[in-house]
């Protein structure tokens, strides 16, 4: 899935899979455009805020990115 496919699910859901998730912190070492590292940094932000959730597969919520249980 693209960085900018994961973002936009993201940002309609505010929630995240655990597989993008890792997806996305692969990618943010990649060569990637300037838009693609805005919306990863956006996502990341999200996390960190406590905006957007990190999901475990199909269940709940596990942690907001930085290891913290939700």
């Amino acid at each position: 899935m693209s960085v900018e496919q994961i973002f936009i699910n993201t940002s309609l859901s505010q929630r995240i899979t655990e597989s993008d998730w890792q997806n996305l912190n692969t990618l943010s070492k990649s060569n990637l455009s300037p838009e693609e590292r805005r919306m990863i940094q956006r996502i990341k932000h999200s996390i960190r805020r406590g905006w957007f959730s990190i999901l475990n597969g199909e269940a709940g919520p596990v942690h907001n990115g930085l290891g913290q249980s939700i």
